[in-house]
């Protein structure tokens, strides 16, 4: 009897070093009995997978594993691939005796890292950027312990927001004018590591030019001739008696 779990069966752990497919269990019975893992031995099962499934999970066909649970820990057993359809890739496996099985596949696609900002190679003003990144992965998964983000070299602290993959830092100080470089690694729960680095400038904007000393001179005499004509005007302006 074959039985295909939608969950994690009870009786065996969770694998979490392998991107699990399913889970199965078999039972052979001869009549009313059923022939226990002690009185069979040397299985051959044949099981198949989705090509969308393989596609989807950051792994190929050369990568896929079946697992018998030994009553202790989860074994890898020999798996052959012997052929495929337009939809499914075919196997063969060979199992000692019966047990829980478990599908599952290789994670082998590392992390994907998308630049945020700054843009590469972009010119800022801002002396303290808001420097972040997107990390995903479809495969097992982000390990977060292993993210680490450099500037020029210096390893800071970024925040990592694992719902949304975001990976952010700001400069506690302000960052000198000229070309400053970024760099992001992380792997994924299976140890693939991704790297990226890119590199943007920074513009100080210049302050006004200060006015030569000649030219103060000339405004205080200009602002000193304004003011005496204005005197003057206003003594020369005609006085009006009005008699009663």
């Amino acid at each position: 009897m074959f039985k295909r779990y939608t969950e994690v069966p009870e009786e065996v752990p969770e694998i979490t070093n392998l991107i699990a497919r399913r889970y199965i269990s078999i039972l052979v019975q001869a009549g009313n009995e059923t022939i226990t893992e002690d009185t069979i031995s040397n299985m051959t099962i044949w099981f198949q997978i989705e090509k969308e499934w393989v596609a989807s999970s950051e792994t190929d066909r050369d990568h896929i594993e079946m697992l018998r649970y030994t009553g202790e820990a989860w074994v890898s057993i020999p798996v052959e691939l012997i052929g495929e359809n337009e939809t499914h890739f075919f196997y063969r496996a060979e199992s000692p005796s019966l047990s829980y099985y478990a599908i599952a596949a290789q994670d082998i696609v590392a992390p994907k890292i998308t630049i945020i900002a700054p843009p590469p190679n972009e010119t800022i003003e801002e002396t303290k950027p808001v420097i972040n990144a997107t990390i995903s992965d479809m495969g097992l998964g982000v390990d977060p312990s292993t993210i680490t983000m450099k500037i020029d070299g210096e390893t800071v602290e970024p925040t990592f927001n694992p719902e949304t993959g975001l990976i952010s830092y700001i400069p506690e100080e302000d960052l000198s004018k000229g070309k400053h470089v970024i760099s992001i690694s992380v792997r994924d729960k299976a140890g693939n590591l991704a790297t990226i680095n890119w590199s943007f400038n920074v513009q100080v904007a210049a302050p006004p030019p200060a006015l030569p000393s000649w030219m103060w001179m000339a405004m205080v005499i200009v602002a000193c001739v304004a003011i005496a004509a204005a005197i003057v005007a206003i003594k020369r302006r005609p006085k009006v008696i009005i008699k009663k």
